[in-house]
């Protein structure tokens, strides 16, 4: 149990007021019984005086001293914690007493008055402690009778109703941290399942229901909890369907951005193929020159066909499919698509990749797409051609595509609004705004994140990091920039 848990503050609670007060309401309770045992004590004394005076008092006028002492020694015996009784008679001389070894002169002093009226003597007799109550004989005149009540094993009781006390505090008291320790533990799981829950939704995992129907305060957090996984939940799909019709947006109009291009990769096959076809239409061809001709068709038309092909797939719609992706081997795809645009450009690029780079968990097809973006930008930001590096190589607990630019540079006044949506400076239809926007979504998706660098003049890096295993990497997912 944890020093500050909630279990041990809820022990502490109940711990604290016991430790206050119990000990003094023993003692209260302690005192009190005390106080009533010795006036019962008193009590007992004082009738036991008065009943000795009134048995006593002929056998002292008629100076029968032997006949007195018998019937104290009688009234002693059967009246248990009696230390003695004595009587004087009207001239303050023992009368009679039941002292086996005669009478004790010290006790003499108990002739003298006591300290208050309702206070008795009390004596040290024998190792014994004893309250001394007396009785008078004939209103005083012919006497009085002292009565010692041993109090030494009265005491006793108080001691035995504090232990009874202790046992029964000490019993309630461990109950009570029984008790607590197991409605505390209920609590706890409780709260450690919602608690789970909290954490599952900050770092976007699946949320099992927590399905506490309870009607207190923590099954009324509890529900509210499992309602706000649920809106979420929705949430999350809702903007997993956005960002995936966001990215076939972009895509299309990447595929316009790639027309020219790829009509240019097209035309010459196709021109190819025409030219072929009028030779053969011709007729003046041997067998052999007319077969190689139509192998030249066939080659031609295959490869306007391999170029289309490779729009399509580029184009069409994908669902998010995570599968192991060779990172490497998606740049040069990416690449191998871009390259009528690159050539039209007249960008030179330079791939630099680690050797054995370990596959990462991804949409293959989404994260071609961001590479295409990021390229296309690139190609974009140097009009009169250039050089384009791109990279990839291990970065943690992941993977880092990096694709730089030796173009103008991003301006400082709106490199803070490069991926917000529809933001574009390109003017006119060559740019959606979307691109950038889309691609930081996609990476985000992935547990990743995109950095920037750049220079005015001097060219933008874009660095794409994405983790090997998405679901365990969820922090840094903002697009950061290093001026």
């Amino acid at each position: 149990m944890k020093l500050g848990g909630l279990r041990s503050q809820v022990l502490l609670m109940m711990l604290a007021p016991l430790a206050m007060f119990a000990p003094a309401t023993v003692l209260v309770i302690h005192d009190a019984v005390g106080r009533v045992v010795a006036q019962e004590i008193d009590a007992r004394g004082e009738a036991l005086a008065r009943d000795a005076a009134i048995s006593v008092t002929d056998d002292l006028l008629t100076g029968d001293r032997v006949a007195a002492e018998k019937k104290l020694a009688d009234m002693a015996g059967h009246s248990p914690g009696t230390a003695y009784i004595f009587a004087f008679d009207g001239q303050g001389r023992v009368a009679a007493h039941t002292f086996p070894g005669g009478f004790p002169a010290d006790l003499l002093a108990v002739r003298g008055p006591a300290p208050t009226r309702d206070e008795p003597w009390t004596v040290s007799i024998a190792g014994k402690t004893v309250h001394d109550r007396v009785a008078p004989i004939l209103g005083g005149q012919g006497g009085e009778v002292h009565v010692g009540v041993e109090v030494d094993a009265a005491r006793s009781t108080p001691r035995m109703v504090l232990l009874r006390l202790s046992i029964i505090g000490l019993a309630v008291v461990a109950t009570g941290i029984v008790l607590t320790l197991l409605m505390s533990e209920r609590m706890v799981r409780r709260l450690a399942a919602i608690a789970s829950a909290a954490d599952a939704i900050g770092d976007e995992r699946a949320v099992q229901v927590i399905g506490d129907e309870r009607a207190d305060e923590i099954g009324r957090v509890a529900r509210a909890v499992d309602l706000m996984s649920d809106r979420l939940v929705r949430a999350r799909h809702e903007r997993e369907r956005t960002i995936l019709r966001m990215a076939q947006a972009e895509k299309l109009v990447a595929v316009g951005r790639l027309a020219a291009g790829v009509a240019h990769e097209i035309n010459n096959p196709l021109s190819g193929v025409v030219h072929c076809l009028d030779n053969l239409d011709d007729g003046n061809l041997d067998e052999s020159r007319a077969s190689t001709y139509r192998g030249l068709m066939r080659d031609g038309i295959g490869r306007a066909q391999r170029v289309v092909k490779r729009l399509l797939d580029y184009a069409k719609e994908h669902e998010l499919e995570m599968k192991p992706v060779e990172v490497a081997e998606l740049v040069r795809h990416a690449l191998a698509l871009l390259r009528p645009s690159i050539e039209h450009a007249h960008v030179r690029v330079i791939e630099r990749h680690e050797k054995d780079l370990r596959p990462i968990q991804a949409d293959p097809h989404l994260i071609e797409q961001v590479i295409t973006n990021l390229v296309l930008n690139g190609i974009e930001a140097m009009p009169n051609g250039g050089l384009l590096e791109v990279a990839c190589s291990t970065a943690g607990a992941g993977v880092k595509i990096e694709i730089r630019d030796h173009g103008t540079g991003i301006p400082e006044a709106i490199l803070q609004n490069i991926f917000d949506p529809f933001f574009t400076t390109k003017g006119g239809t060559k740019g959606s705004g979307l691109g950038l926007s889309v691609s930081l979504g996609i990476v985000e998706r992935h547990g990743g994140r995109i950095d920037v660098r750049t220079d005015v003049p001097g060219g933008t890096t874009f660095s794409v990091y994405l983790p090997f295993e998405p679901s365990r990497a969820r922090e840094g997912l903002a697009a950061r920039r290093t001026p």
